[in-house]
């Protein structure tokens, strides 16, 4: 049996999305995504397994990638002969990283199975209870204690073993709570006790690695990859395989990159393939690679590059053969492949409904998959930080539409369901999100939207009055396909502010499709200086002086111009910070200003001036962060007695 798919913690940049539609020469063949109802709690690094009746157990997960993650302990069964979710008795305890085994072996068979047959162990990944294990009883819907780990464990992998039903827990890295740090011990579970006991530790520790059973009735389990700790995240290449009759490791050679958090499925003539993954210093990868046992000097063959690269995917073996690898990525990918065995080729398949990552996908089989059978079930994830709670199939698309009835696609755009916003500086922001369809999430990918910013939330009552970001209100964008993902950069912003966003897709005929999601972001604290003032000059006039100088920038020579100086007067000269802090401001608190651009000619005319005499002046300019720039060099000027003095007069 093959261990379930599995989903780890990690933090890591966006990745392009190249999704094109997969097209069928014949309309009823077509295969595609489809919509599995919608689970009672959204969750992401949750999982998945497949029950004997052919129903799906999720379990787990959290909501949250902050430091308080929202972990869940709700469990929720998916029927695929009603496709209808309901919710079952939650876990003890809360948790995520964890694996859930469904207990099986040819004993199961038997006119007298044991009665753990059929049970899914969940083991490790909680907060509170880090070693803690669980029973889920189909029969009863409840959860039931087991024996705890020895080693407290999260990010670990789980492998049925023998027909005798034992479980291989194997690596992971400690608790939460608790510094990071990848393990390399190993324990046994045995259901007929509930106990678990210690075997030979893995040669190197490691957590986020793939681990799978080979095939044969040794029962033997290969593990390979991973990484080293979770602060450094350095990938290992390293392969182990596990021998249950002598309870010992053995080297598996190396994989030709390092790799963390890939996939491991085993291909219909026995050998694995293992498939993109984290690499340090690279991220996603698009490689894989397949594990040959019969050429242990070299066991490590080259499968072919995938056209994306990924990590946090799933992969699937399908009943025709081929592997369907979906979504992954740091922020949610949209896109899947198929890989051929035979010819040793990835291609392009129908896109994801949603873009997902850290999700769970799961072959539906058994007597309650009806008309689902051998249909893949993708399950929750996440969305840029936002968790999913929708589900779709991967299989045949029901009948299209007779030929001699004509449709033509109707409909606003899609919904962009993972719009995520980043601040890059104090001035600009950085918008990111994955093309929909122009035909809710199908026809080609929607080319122009409408773009809004406010200082407030962003909701459908105040999206019409929000600003909008290009000109003419409509952002035009070129994405190549659905799903790629999409960047638009917002300069001139002001330091240490929030700004909310949220768009709408415009198809071609004018349709605005569905608000997006909110999000916003602050820019950084300014903390640059602006630049000094070189230009100051004074001339006076009757009773008043006029003052010239060019506008600096509002970041040294960068950014937009200052509109906001300090600007003093004295009757002595302005010689360093104490001669300037002493002097009398010319205008209340800042005199603001309106340049164009940067250097542009400014002109300030003092007035009042009844007193004849000499007057020094100096100028610092102060940007939206308070941060004041250098003192000017002080010009003076002489003020000489024209006629009798009228009106208010500025003392000396």
């Amino acid at each position: 049996m093959l261990p379930p798919t599995r989903h780890l913690l990690l933090t890591l940049v966006a990745a392009l999305a190249l999704t094109p539609t997969l097209l069928a020469s014949d309309a009823a063949a077509a295969v595609g995504w489809r919509p599995a109802g919608s689970l009672a709690v959204p969750r992401f690094d949750h999982t998945a397994t497949a029950l004997g009746d052919g129903t799906v157990l999720v379990a787990g997960g959290r909501q949250r990638t902050t430091s308080d993650p929202g972990t869940e302990a709700s469990a929720e069964l998916y029927d695929p002969a009603t496709g209808a979710w309901s919710t079952v008795g939650p876990m003890a305890s809360p948790r995520y990283g964890h694996t859930a085994t469904l207990l099986d072996g040819p004993v199961c068979a038997g006119a007298m199975p044991p009665t753990w047959c059929g049970k899914v162990l969940v083991a490790g990944g909680t907060v509170a209870q880090p070693a803690s294990a669980e029973l889920y009883d189909p029969r009863t819907r409840s959860w039931s204690p087991t024996g705890p780990l020895i080693t407290p464990r999260r990010t670990h992998t789980a492998t049925a073993l023998l027909a005798d039903g034992k479980v291989l827990v194997a690596g992971g890295e400690t608790p939460i709570g608790t510094p990071p740090s990848s393990l390399s011990s190993a324990e046994l579970y045995d259901p007929t006790t509930g106990t678990w006991s210690v075997t030979e530790p893995l040669a190197e520790a490691r957590a986020g690695h793939s681990a799978i059973r080979l095939p044969g009735p040794e029962g033997r389990a290969l593990a390979a990859g991973g990484y080293r700790d979770d602060r450094s995240r350095n990938s290992i290449a390293s392969a182990e395989v596990y021998n249950p009759a002598t309870g010992f490791w053995s080297s598996a050679g190396s994989l030709t990159v390092a790799r963390s958090d890939a996939t491991a499925t085993l291909l219909p003539d026995g050998r694995p393939l293992f498939a993109g993954g984290f690499g340090s210093q690279i991220g996603p990868r698009r490689s894989t690679e397949i594990y040959v046992e019969a050429t242990p000097d070299d066991p490590w063959i080259d499968g072919g590059s995938m056209n994306v690269g990924r990590n946090w995917h799933t992969a699937t073996v399908l009943p025709d053969g081929t592997t369907l690898v979906a979504g992954g990525g740091s922020s949610g990918l949209a896109s899947t492949e198929l890989y051929d065995a035979q010819t040793a080729t990835w291609s392009m398949a129908a896109p994801l409904a949603t873009a997902r990552t850290r999700h769970t996908a799961t072959l539906l089989g058994g007597p309650r998959c009806a008309s689902s059978c051998g249909d893949v079930l993708v399950v929750g994830g996440r969305a840029g930080i936002n968790p999913l709670a929708s589900a779709e199939l991967y299989g045949p698309l029901p009948p299209a539409p007779p030929a001699s009835v004509p449709t033509a696609p109707t409909g606003p755009p899609g919904r962009v369901t993972d719009l995520s916003a980043k601040a890059l500086s104090a001035r600009r922001i950085r918008l990111s999100f994955s093309a929909p369809g122009s035909v809710g999430q199908g026809g080609p990918p929607a080319n122009r939207y409408l773009i809004k910013q406010s200082r407030r939330p962003l909701t459908a009552a105040t999206f019409s009055r929000a600003r909008s970001l290009c000109k003419g209100g409509v952002c035009r964008l070129s994405p190549r396909a659905i799903g790629q993902r999409m960047t638009l950069t917002v300069n001139g912003l002001a330091a240490d502010r929030r700004y909310h966003y949220a768009l709408r897709a415009i198809d071609g005929a004018g349709n605005r499709g569905p608000l997006s999601n909110a999000v916003r972001a602050r820019t950084r604290k300014d903390r640059i200086r602006p630049g000094r003032v070189k230009t100051l000059s004074a001339r006076g006039l009757s009773r008043k002086v006029r003052l010239r100088f060019r506008a600096p920038a509002s970041d040294q020579r960068k950014g937009p111009p200052v509109r906001r100086f300090v600007i003093k007067q004295s009757t002595r000269p302005i010689r360093g910070k104490r001669g300037f802090r002493r002097a009398r401001s010319v205008c209340r608190k800042t005199c603001r200003l309106s340049p164009r651009r940067v250097g542009a000619k400014l002109t300030l005319t003092v007035t009042g001036l009844c007193t004849p005499g000499r007057y020094y002046y100096a100028i610092r300019a102060i940007d939206e962060g308070r941060n004041l720039g250098p003192t000017s060099k002080f010009r003076s000027v002489i003020v000489k007695r024209s006629g009798r003095a009228r009106g208010s007069c500025r003392r000396r």
